[in-house]
């Protein structure tokens, strides 16, 4: 571009210069010679002019104004020599320069223009004239308009060549920078994880990215371009209503707005529909618009993120109750006199933690389950249920009168005490108070509410120890009978040892009771290993040493059990230091741990349902083989003694 452009400027040039010396040089010769005024006048002006465009083109640079007026002095040139010449010595052959000339140096439509005057004005002229003019005659000065005609056509066809070249060649390398361009935009736009596309001002598909036909899971491009924006993003087995109505998109650019939304459904090629934040710009050509580019991104799962998020803020995970927040941000709306009287009820699971340290936390979460769904149960629609810490509830009723939370709490504790968690069984203390007018707050009546739910918890407690720690047993000898036994006369042998060591009367009941219980923690074992005779696995063994620990954390829950704990932790601790759990040594292991420790393997030697059973003074020889070893010398002794009064 930058030839055709210096090719032009050369033209002009040539042009102003040639029109300047020739209108000179026959303005001298009209007015001298032929005493024409009139034509003399016209070209010392056009002369002039001529050398004024040229110094304000070399001035200026400006190519195109400076070729208007090259064409026109040089165009008003020929007329006035060919006014004055007619056809004498072949001077019409200059009318030829002129079009070529035009169409060279201006734009097409003005040379158009130009282009017809002058066919028309040299028509009229030549027919109004042709009459008048002598036969021309091939002379020297035919010759040299012949050849300067020919000269300049050939030397504008030459330039019109060159600038052809010249323009297919930038044509050329346009093209194909254009073709990098897209391929570039495509691969850039293939690349992104967005998806984009194009439509025009009918909604039609003109362009769309990889990520777009991922996203709609179409097979390619071909299948989603030419087809309009409702039958792509909007599935067919949409109502008709929504069918009617326009699409959003196409509303805003009509309107030639920029639009951005959130939460929009969009369907792919399967019919599935997900949520869309789209973005949608005009796209504008020559101040029209002429459709839009598009964004969207699949946001279903921010959005159900989000919505989990709101609903945790506010709802229990476990339960899908309402949580504490919700109770703190809801009370100015449940604190009105509309309300009232509102009562308040404050619940407490018993044993929950016991559930989690013997069955671990899912039979705790089935506990909780439990009893969320008992408490929804005997519920009203004006009541609110809350679940407000780990083994806490609250229920709030609104518009209730003083007997209902009364009878809705017997409801509640009747119905829980039918279900088990495998050996325990459920139970839940509760208190309420109610709150009649504004003279007392809210949260006094929460505060009195649990309070009242302590209240009963404490009287509760000692009772409920015991029926628990019965309850595990009883469902311990229900699936190993062989256990009833075991405990039951490890539990004698413990007294008798006790005895035989002159250990106070509180003292030998608690060795009784110690033996009894000691294997508590066997609850948390599978029948298959609670049950099995064989050789065990190293998995086996290990949950088969967690029992002592199993039971120290059951009977620490209660007070009437807490002194048997240690003793219970203990039992299988040996006199050395190689036992378990801690690995403690001689007196470090409580007194009660090692008469457990000598009863258990006394009876394991002369257990009925042993194949290897032994008579008493085998069992009591073997068990002297270890004093020092496993067991304590003196609770041998003591165990010589008990087993010689037998």
């Amino acid at each position: 571009m930058l030839d055709l452009e210096y090719r032009k400027a050369r033209l002009v040039n040539i042009a102003l210069l040639l029109t300047f010396f020739y209108c000179s040089y026959f303005t001298l010769w009209h007015f001298i010679f032929m005493k024409d005024i009139y034509i003399s006048i016209v070209e010392i002006l056009t002369s002039l002019i001529a050398l004024v465009v040229l110094i304000y083109f070399h001035k200026t640079n400006n190519v195109e104004n400076s070729a208007v007026f090259a064409v026109t002095l040089s165009t008003i040139a020929i007329i006035a020599y060919l006014f004055f010449a007619r056809n004498q010595t072949y001077a019409l052959i200059w009318i030829s320069v002129i079009p070529p000339l035009t169409y060279f140096l201006l734009d097409r439509k003005t040379a158009n223009l130009f282009s017809v005057i002058f066919c028309i004005y040299m028509s009229v002229f030549i027919l109004t004239n042709y009459k008048n003019w002598e036969p021309a005659i091939f002379d020297f000065k035919s010759y040299l308009n012949v050849g300067g005609a020919i000269i300049a056509l050939i030397t504008f066809v030459r330039y019109f060549e060159l600038s052809r070249v010249d323009a297919v060649a930038v044509l050329e390398n346009k093209s194909k920078e254009l073709k990098e361009s897209r391929d570039q935009l495509h691969l850039i736009l293939n690349s992104t994880a967005e998806s984009i596309f194009g439509i025009n001002v009918n909604g039609v598909f003109t362009f769309c990215n990889m990520s777009c036909v991922n996203t709609l899971k179409y097979e390619s491009q071909e299948e989603i371009l030419g087809k309009e924006i409702k039958n792509i993003l909007k599935h067919n087995n949409t109502d008709s209503k929504n069918k009617e109505n326009k699409c959003k998109i196409i509303e805003a650019i009509s309107k030639g707005e920029y639009i951005h939304l959130a939460g929009e459904t969009f369907y792919k090629s399967n019919g599935d529909a997900f949520l869309a934040e789209y973005s949608a710009f005009p796209e504008y050509k020559d101040g029209v618009i002429v459709g839009a580019v598009v964004s969207f991104r699949d946001i279903t799962e921010e959005q159900i993120a989000e919505e989990k998020i709101k609903y945790l803020s506010t709802h229990d995970a476990l339960t899908g109750l309402y949580n504490r927040s919700y109770l703190d941000l809801n009370i100015n709306n449940i604190d009105i006199a509309e309300n009232y009287p509102i009562s308040i009820i404050f619940g407490d699971l018993n044993g929950l933690k016991m559930t989690n340290d013997i069955y671990g936390h899912s039979s705790g979460d089935c506990f909780i389950n439990k009893t969320a769904a008992i408490l929804t149960k005997f519920s009203n629609p004006d009541d609110t249920i809350y679940r407000i810490g780990g083994d806490e509830f609250i229920v709030v009723m609104c518009k209730t009168d003083s007997q209902r939370p009364n009878v809705y709490m017997k409801q509640v504790k009747d119905e829980l005490a039918k279900c088990n968690i495998k050996a325990i069984k459920c139970s839940i203390s509760m208190g309420c108070d109610t709150k009649f007018d504004n003279t007392k707050t809210f949260e006094t009546t929460m505060d009195n509410a649990e309070n009242n739910m302590y209240t009963e918890k404490t009287k509760e407690h000692k009772s409920d120890g015991i029926t628990i720690i019965n309850n595990i047993m009883n469902n311990l000898y229900e699936r190993s009978p062989r256990e009833k036994i075991h405990s039951e006369t490890v539990g004698e042998l413990c007294e008798k040892i006790a005895i035989a060591m002159k250990l106070s009367e509180s003292d030998i009941k608690k060795a009784k009771d110690a033996g009894i219980l000691h294997d508590i923690g066997k609850i948390v074992l599978k029948d298959d290993v609670l049950i099995n005779n064989g050789i065990l696995n190293e998995e086996d063994k290990d949950k088969i040493h967690q029992h002592s620990i199993i039971g120290y954390r059951v009977l620490t829950l209660f007070n009437n059990t807490l002194d048997l704990a240690e003793g219970i932790y203990g039992h299988h601790e040996n006199f050395n230091g190689s036992g378990y759990p801690k690995g403690l040594q001689g007196n470090e292991i409580p007194l009660l741990s090692r008469i457990i420790a000598v009863a258990e393997a006394y009876d394991s030697y002369t257990n009925l349902l042993s194949d290897s059973r032994l008579n008493k003074n085998e069992a009591v020889e073997k068990i002297k083989a270890f004093a020092n070893i496993k067991y304590d010398p003196k609770v041998i002794d003591a165990l010589v003694i008990a087993v010689d009064e037998t």
